[in-house]
């Protein structure tokens, strides 16, 4: 399940995605990258007290460093020709419920200072797997019987 919203600020606009996953399937953050292009770094990182670095991606090299040892064989991304850079979450735990944020680094001339570029925020709500019992319901109409 899938939501998003726009904040309007002064001086800029911010996306937040609300996406739902259930525990030990995958998860696929979006992030629209496509106005931002060029980029040289594409970031996912989690906010909080202390940074948590999920994936960092650079164009240059096609490298995608994964710096935090719990994301390590768990992530990975999903681009398209439309410029979504999608962050996949494999196995989702209890633990990566919470907020991820997308950055991009773009390429600018040398006068330029370049500095990271939020693109859009994804709140992640971890659901708990179904019981596997299976409920039925018999109702009754006529002579015949429904599920």
């Amino acid at each position: 399940y899938i939501s998003s919203f726009f904040v309007k600020c002064d001086v800029m606009e911010l996306l937040f995605f609300n996406v739902s996953a259930v525990k030990g399937k995958n998860a696929t953050l979006h992030c629209e990258t496509g106005k931002y292009t060029p980029f040289k770094v594409l970031e996912w990182s989690r906010p909080g007290t202390k940074r948590e670095f999920v994936l960092i991606f650079k164009t240059q090299s096609s490298h995608i460093e994964v710096p935090t040892p719990s994301y390590e064989g768990r992530v990975n991304l999903e681009t398209t020709e439309n410029g979504d850079m999608s962050l996949i979450l494999k196995n989702v735990t209890a633990a990566d419920k919470g907020r991820y944020e997308c950055y991009v680094l773009r390429k600018t001339n040398r006068r330029k200072r370049a500095e990271l570029e939020s693109v859009n925020t994804v709140y992640l709500d971890v659901l708990p797997p179904p019981s596997g019992e299976s409920v039925c319901l018999w109702i009754r109409t006529s002579s015949s019987f429904l599920l």
